[in-house]
């Protein structure tokens, strides 16, 4: 139930916006399922053909016809295909870049506040390495999707065959391999899952020290202050820590992959080939059955294997991806206001108390006073004691604890966001330049 409503929330969330964005997206995911679907049928079916006739009539006119159409359709399925696959790929990095602008957007608009939680920064690191590391974003949305619908296609049309061929032992014996396989793949995607997550926080440790490393802003400090052995004997550490957690998941991957690799070979292989060669000695298959179910066999398998496969892969890309909408369904305590601020007349702090998130200590306790537009007010005080935080707390950085903030006379949160910031001009003493041309500043 947990994995459907994962899936079921990744497909409502990126299925729309796939639609609205690149709807072609969609035929061509499609279009490339049949392709791969009539490509399995051809190499199933054709080759029996081909058989049949050497070892029947060998009408010569007859087998070059066949061949004829076995090389044309593959060359023009393949062709198709390729065409098809790169303009998938095309439209879909493109709606990459589109999820790319969405982070950044939500980066820049979400409530200020949140910015400095060390819960919210987790959750963009893991929202960015969840789509363009963990998952390949929406390619690999569209690619499972088209692999599910290709290996469904496929799947039914082989079931077909061999039911119709009445090789009922052979396929319980690739259904039991399939369950097998099913199980071992369940577990390689939770230790991959546990594996990547538990890296998140040792990621963001060693970017902050490469950062600082490579960074020419603090080369004078590192200099002045001898911190190379400091950062090296950490990073040393930190990197110790992260191979013993590659290590411990490449032992786990190992077993599991050893284990699935005695499966396909024992089960899918050595039984099959023993069951369908039994029926052909004893003449219930001929030939040319035998090599159209054997295909139908390896086919059947393969396909069953992905379709697996890719729905783990899925899920666990819908794991990967569900930090992402979390972070753009982020609601918004601030931006609420829908009233428009036309002239700014007075500010007034009314009764306000204010600690920073994390902190017991408060900055601010019941501070009060107003000011009138004709007034030129000037704030004095030691470092510390407050004065950058009122600025802050005007700005709607952050939510009072007690007393609320009026702009004339209305509490500020009233007021529409994007007009009110509009009318505040704020100069903070550690501001920071963007390196545009001044004509865009």
């Amino acid at each position: 139930m947990k994995k459907l409503k994962l899936i079921t929330r990744n497909f409502r969330f990126f299925f729309p916006l796939i639609l609205k964005s690149y709807p072609i997206l969609i035929i061509l995911l499609i279009f490339g399922a049949l392709l791969n679907s009539a490509s399995s049928f051809i190499w199933i079916l054709l080759p029996k053909e081909i058989i049949e006739e050497l070892t029947g009539d060998k009408n010569i006119t007859k087998l070059i016809i066949i061949v004829l159409v076995f090389v044309i359709s593959n060359f023009i399925i393949n062709t198709l295909s390729d065409i098809s696959s790169r303009k998938c790929s095309y439209y879909a990095r493109k709606a990459d870049f589109k999820i790319d602008k969405m982070v950044n957007d939500k980066i820049m608009k979400v409530d200020y506040f949140r910015l400095e939680s060390p819960e919210f920064k987790d959750l963009v690191s893991r929202a960015k390495k969840g789509m363009n590391e963990y998952s390949s974003g929406i390619y690999s949305i569209i690619y499972n999707l088209q692999s599910v619908v290709s290996t469904i296609v496929t799947i039914s049309g082989v079931i077909g065959i061999i039911i119709f061929s009445k090789q009922y032992l052979v396929m319980l014996v690739s259904a039991l391999a399939i369950v097998l396989n099913y199980i071992v793949e369940t577990k390689s995607k939770k230790i991959e899952k546990d594996f990547n997550d538990s890296f998140v926080r040792f990621w963001r440790k060693l970017n902050y020290y490469n950062r600082n490393i490579f960074s020419f802003q603090s080369q004078k400090e590192l200099r002045m202050y001898n911190c190379k052995k400091m950062i090296d004997d950490t990073c040393e550490k930190e990197n110790s820590e992260a191979f013993k957690l590659y290590r411990i998941n490449a032992r786990k991957n190992q077993k599991l992959w050893s284990f699935e690799g005695f499966v396909y070979i024992f089960l899918t292989r050595f039984s099959a080939i023993l069951l369908l060669t039994y029926s052909c000695y004893k003449g219930n298959i001929t030939l040319a059955v035998f090599s159209m179910l054997f295909s139908s066999l390896e086919t059947f398998d393969g396909q069953v294997f992905q379709l697996i496969s890719t729905l783990k892969q899925y899920f666990q890309e819908c794991e990967y991806q569900n930090d992402f909408i979390d972070l753009m369904e982020y609601k918004s305590v601030f931006k609420n206001g829908k009233l428009p601020l036309d002239e700014l007349t007075s500010i007034e702090f009314k009764n306000v108390s204010f600690k920073y998130p994390g902190c017991e200590n408060y900055v601010l306790e019941n501070v009060s006073f107003k000011i009138d537009n004709k007034e030129k007010i000037s704030l004095v005080g030691l470092n510390g004691s407050g004065k950058t935080t009122l600025i802050k707390l005007l700005c709607r950085f952050f939510k009072v604890d007690e007393g609320e903030i009026l702009i004339n006379g209305i509490n500020i949160e009233e007021y529409d966001y994007e007009n009110y910031m509009a009318k505040l001009a704020i100069v903070f003493q550690d501001f920071y330049i963007i390196s545009f041309k001044i004509k865009r500043g």
